[in-house]
């Protein structure tokens, strides 16, 4: 029996990873990768585990047949859920030194039997167990899920065989396929961020599109962003967003809880928050984002500690929403597990916060001209900036495409400061697309800063 795999085996997986990355939703990567597993290793069961919003590794998928030679439904023992470490299956969920699990196989699964969580339950299902691997799907920062199998079939009768194991080389190569799904579940939480900057990019570049968001409050963008960044592909349990909408406290406008509505908000009393109460108080004040890694640790900075241990939040993380250096609301993230808010973590929310004050001022800005009945003077027409020239503009449009990131950053920011909606666009797509992220910064910066500017022509208006 061969140890490892072969250059041609290699040059498979290639291909097969590519296709997955081609794939658009997380339910045919599943589906690819189950029929590829059981074409080359021969498993009675395959399963898929994801990390829950509580920290648990639960399982997502399982495609099988049971002694019988029937096929396993995903309805059996369903909620099957592990923390990392726990049992076989919680095991390559388990992070040590690094947030990264490792791959753990094991061929006595029938002497292990009474230490395994659901042992009994998967021998009496399957006839017996013998043995097992399992994988860990690891993303940019962490283990996000596991992949495993459970006894190997003979593929010459088609039945699970007690005298059959995995050998390395299956070890190898399902660890390989990990890999490849784990990129490409990766690309496709990706694209969930870049979805939220979509719908929001979709309503600040074209203004017209705000005043039926404004005015409907279950679908208002606040509440679409919040839903968004609390659904499955998301780390986050719940998400508030709240406005300074009476010149000086914090006001709960929406809210969104991956429980959903009827279960996650009892015991809770959304009351104002002034500067220097509580966290989101302090982030009022001063302006600065504030991250709680353990809440249990510090449960003394928190206001709604009932809640908090009612929905098992460990977690907490809030950003302000910024108009030149003012707070004009807040964005609060809480997760059910002890999580690590790594750089990415931090720039994705800041630039979801950038855009929800960009946008909370335009949509002001459209109140007022339905309250009013007129037309606005533009940016442009205001000696404010220094009263830059068309072709001033331009040349920083232009400079958006520069080699240099710095310059890129730098032309964001004086678009940003000159205040002429013609850049909206244009800082819209280098939000979304550049690959440097002081520049993606200084765009949200700058989109927030051009919906500023549109206020004070108001006022001075």
């Amino acid at each position: 029996m061969k140890d490892g795999i072969t250059l041609n085996e290699i040059t498979d997986l290639r291909r097969f990873g590519n296709t997955l990355l081609g794939l658009p939703n997380v339910e045919l990567v599943v589906e690819k990768a189950f029929t590829k597993i059981r074409e080359r290793i021969f498993p009675q069961v395959v399963s898929l585990f994801l990390f829950s919003k509580d920290g648990f590794i639960e399982r997502y998928k399982i495609i099988g047949a049971d002694r019988e030679g029937r096929p396993i439904a995903d309805s059996w023992l369903h909620g099957e859920k592990y923390k990392p470490g726990e049992s076989f299956s919680g095991k390559a969920a388990q992070a040590k030194e690094q947030p990264y699990g490792e791959p753990y196989w094991s061929s006595s699964l029938n002497v292990e039997i009474d230490k395994l969580s659901h042992g009994k339950d998967y021998a009496e299902k399957l006839g017996f167990l013998r043995c097992g691997i399992s994988v860990p799907l690891n993303g940019t920062h962490r283990t996000f899920g596991t992949l495993e199998v459970i006894n190997r079939v003979n593929p010459e009768d088609e039945k699970p065989s007690h005298n059959l194991t995995f050998s390395d080389s299956d070890i190898c190569w399902l660890t390989s396929v990990g890999s490849h799904v784990a990129a490409a579940i990766s690309r496709l939480r990706k694209k969930d961020e870049d979805k939220i900057f979509s719908s929001m990019i979709h309503v600040l570049a074209d203004p017209e599109l705000e005043d039926p968001l404004v005015h409907s409050a279950k679908e208002s963008v606040y509440h679409l962003i919040a839903e968004s960044l609390v659904n499955e592909l998301m780390p986050y349990k719940v998400c508030i967003v709240r406005l300074v909408l009476d010149g000086e406290s914090l006001i709960v406008t929406d809210k969104a809880h991956s429980n959903g509505d009827n279960n996650g908000w009892k015991y809770r009393v959304d009351e104002s928050r002034f500067p220097g109460q509580g966290l989101v108080g302090k982030v009022l004040e001063t302006g600065q984002f504030e991250i709680i890694k353990n809440i249990e640790e510090e449960e003394n900075r928190i206001i709604d500690k009932e809640w908090v241990r009612a929905q098992n939040l460990k977690s907490f993380i809030c950003f302000p929403l910024l108009t030149l250096g003012r707070v004009i609301g807040t964005l609060s993230l809480f997760t059910g597990y002890v999580y690590e808010f790594n750089d990415s973590d931090i720039e994705f929310l800041r630039n979801v916060s950038s855009l929800l004050a960009a946008f909370k001022v335009r949509s002001e800005k459209v109140k007022r001209i339905d309250s009013f009945g007129s037309n606005p003077r533009k940016a442009k027409d205001v000696d404010l900036t220094g009263n830059k020239s068309d072709e001033e503009v331009l040349r920083l449009l232009r400079s958006l495409s520069n080699e240099s990131a710095k310059v890129r950053a730098e032309a964001a920011l004086s678009l940003g400061a000159v205040g002429d909606e013609i850049a909206v666009p244009n800082l819209c797509h280098v939000l979304t697309t550049d690959e440097q992220p002081e520049v993606r910064r200084s765009a949200a910066q700058a989109l927030g800063m051009l919906g500023s500017y549109e206020a004070e022509i108001e006022t001075r208006g």
